[in-house]
């Protein structure tokens, strides 16, 4: 089953990083950045965390540090343009 979390678009800045984060939650008391999953949104050719992880879970739409992204450079504009993202819950 799939339900869709969110469609947004985006335009990268040379050596962007930034992310989208969804199911947050805020019950552990954490100062500063809020415990959730995060789509990665990165330049991936210019900023260094594309090249840390573990098989490209850091890259641009990754399921930040934990599943990495099927890249299609086909559907990716370049710095500047506009590009879309989607969240989509899969369960089993």
């Amino acid at each position: 089953m799939e339900r869709l979390i969110c469609n947004f678009e985006f335009r990268l800045t040379e050596g962007a990083n930034s992310g989208l984060k969804y199911f947050v939650t805020e019950s552990e008391g954490n100062k500063g950045s809020a415990i959730g999953l995060e789509y990665q949104i990165l330049d991936d050719e210019r900023h260094p965390d594309a090249k840390q992880g573990v098989v490209g879970n850091r890259t641009l739409g990754s399921l930040y540090d934990l599943i990495p992204a099927v890249q299609d450079k086909r559907g990716l504009h370049a710095i500047g343009e506009w590009n879309y993202g989607r969240v989509v819950e899969r369960s089993r």
